[in-house]
């Protein structure tokens, strides 16, 4: 009985520490660094461990409190016409494994069809953005109640083949021709291997 006991906590600790490490993929993913003075960043001001590309007279740190609140109050990410952000993980991804991206958007021009985009690359390198694997659009309509106040969950998926085995996961967002806001992104890994393990330990040493 103590054997058992001892199996399925080793398969407990694999299990948590895969977790944990894919929850900690991403830094400052919910924009709260560098703190904003006042209601807005000045223009240009890149979120702590992101990368910003385009032109960055279009990228502003908001406080949620002031301008659109949110649950956690406190800061996001607003992206103007033609500006991408982006952060490289540093996370190797594994074949048959499943990448999801979930975040929180909103939006300031409702006439664009598809005014929220993100994106997935595969990355040789942990400082690079790499090629585009997986992309994601949708429509917010900024007219909710209340208006120029609404968020929407987003999330979508990527499940890696042979190709990208190996490779880093990058993550982006913006690239419209309008203003989007984004907030509190999650990375979530499917660990089929570390679940295939845990068992796979927990079946040996029954065996013996």
């Amino acid at each position: 009985m103590k054997e058992k006991m001892r199996i399925w906590t080793i398969a407990g600790l694999i299990l948590g520490v895969a977790l944990s490490a894919a929850s900690g993929a991403l830094m400052n993913e919910s924009f709260e660094t560098p703190a904003v003075e006042g209601a807005q960043s000045p223009a240009g001001t890149v979120p702590d461990n992101w990368n910003a590309e385009g032109t960055l007279g279009n990228l502003y740190l908001d406080r949620e409190d002031l301008w659109s609140p949110f649950p956690d109050g406190l800061q996001f990410v607003q992206l103007g016409p033609d500006l991408t952000l982006w952060q490289n993980t540093g996370l190797i991804m594994q074949e048959g494994v499943t990448y999801t991206l979930s975040f929180e958007a909103t939006t300031y021009d409702n006439w664009i069809t598809d005014n929220v985009l993100a994106y997935m690359y595969a990355a040789d390198a942990s400082d690079q953005k790499g090629s585009l694997i997986e992309s994601f659009a949708d429509h917010v309509d900024n007219t909710a109640s209340p208006s120029y106040h609404y968020w929407k969950h987003e999330d979508f998926s990527y499940v890696c083949d042979a190709t990208n085995a190996g490779k880093y996961l990058t993550v982006a967002f913006g690239g419209t021709a309008n203003w989007s806001g984004y907030d509190k992104v999650v990375l979530v890994p499917e660990p089929l291997t570390v679940g295939f393990l845990a068992l796979g330990l927990i079946a040996q040493r029954r065996r013996a």
